[in-house]
């Protein structure tokens, strides 16, 4: 299925979680339903029933403990998630399944965990058949501008997908998952310049964000991105020069 036809809810009080989430998932699609509120997220699940364009996922985050409030709601929202049919995939975040749900023979296998990382995404997605794509900048910005890209004649090609110093750093191609660190980008269709002038505006950008979460405790500080770099730029240096002399 293509990612833009995969259709998601996100149901999560905390604005945060409910944010991160949005960024972590939007390789899969770009076509995230995302509520803060239990009664907004029983809402959207009425109407996509009503309109037979029901959700392939839903992320529903339920909190620990015992709240009459929302305990009220998520029943509500576990009668409608049953009556959507087999194709759903509930997946809860908390400690184990709220009572409502485990009594309804909903899937422990998906319970998601807190805190909520790639790895445990990738984990209970493959459960449910589906693959959550690794991306590089370029495939993520959809700009075209990788060798052979549709705007790498007009534009040219991003230094970002062919800085070979850069390969394998965040475990991507070039420097496709540090592009912040390579001088010379071509982001929103001009060339963004040095390190020092474009880190501020990099800092703030979506696939930032989302390589930031991704990576959780492995994301590499710029200063060690550009060590690295520098290191590899002079070891691709020497083995030229030394091929050149053979």
């Amino acid at each position: 299925m293509p990612a833009s036809e995969i259709k998601l809810l996100i149901i999560n009080e905390s604005i945060v979680e409910c944010s991160n989430l949005m960024i972590l998932l939007s390789p899969l699609s770009r076509n995230i339903t995302a509520c803060s509120k239990y009664a907004r997220g029983l809402a959207a699940l009425e109407n996509a029933i009503k309109r037979q364009q029901p959700f392939d996922f839903v992320f529903l985050s339920y909190p620990p403990g015992h709240h009459q409030e929302i305990d009220t709601a998520v029943q509500a929202l576990a009668l409608a998630l049953q009556s959507c049919g087999p194709k759903r995939t509930v997946i809860l975040s908390g400690e184990k399944l709220p009572p409502r749900f485990s009594s309804m023979g909903a899937d422990g296998d998906l319970l998601l965990a807190k805190p909520i990382t790639r790895e445990k995404l990738e984990g209970v997605l493959k459960i449910a058949g589906q693959d959550l794509p690794k991306l590089s900048c370029w495939q993520y910005m959809e700009c075209g501008r990788e060798p052979g890209g549709r705007n790498a004649g007009g534009l040219g090609v991003c230094p970002a997908a062919v800085e070979q110093a850069a390969e394998g750093i965040h475990g991507g191609s070039c420097g496709g998952r540090v592009c912040w660190a390579i001088s010379g980008t071509l982001c929103g269709g001009k060339v963004q310049g040095t390190f020092a002038c474009k880190i501020e505006s990099c800092l703030t950008c979506d696939f930032y964000r989302l390589v930031e979460l991704e990576e959780y405790t492995r994301l590499e500080s710029i200063d060690s991105i550009l060590s690295r770099i520098r290191r590899k730029r002079e070891w691709l240096g020497t083995r030229s020069d030394k091929d050149g002399a053979d």
